[in-house]
C-alpha cells in the first residue's frame, strides 16, 4: 500500500509510482493511491478519512485475515425547517 499527495514536495508522486512498479513487477500485491491537491501534511478532511480507511483496509486483510467496512463522511444535517406563524 502506497499513499502520496499529488502535490507532494517532499516526496514526489514520481517515486511513489517507481515503488509501486517495481513492487508490482515483482509479484508483490500491492496498490498505490495518489490523493488529488494534497502535500505531504494533508488537509482535507474526507482524504484523511479516506488514507484511515485504506489503512485500515490494509491491516483488517493482512493482519487479521478480515474484510474491512469503510466509513463514510458524515452529511451535515439538514436546517430546521422554518414555520410560519399566523397572528390574528
Amino acid at each position: 500500500m502506497i499513499i502520496v499527495g499529488g502535490a507532494d514536495v517532499r516526496v514526489p508522486k514520481q517515486q511513489s509510482i517507481e515503488l509501486y512498479r517495481a513492487l508490482k513487477s515483482n509479484g508483490v500485491d500491492t496498490d498505490l493511491y495518489i490523493v488529488p491537491r494534497e502535500q505531504h501534511g494533508w488537509k482535507e478532511l474526507r482524504h484523511k478519512l479516506s488514507k484511515m480507511n485504506v489503512e485500515m483496509s490494509w491491516f483488517e486483510k493482512y493482519v487479521k485475515g478480515k474484510e474491512f467496512q469503510w466509513h463514510r463522511v458524515p452529511t451535515p444535517p439538514p436546517p430546521p425547517m422554518k414555520m410560519n406563524v399566523l397572528s390574528k
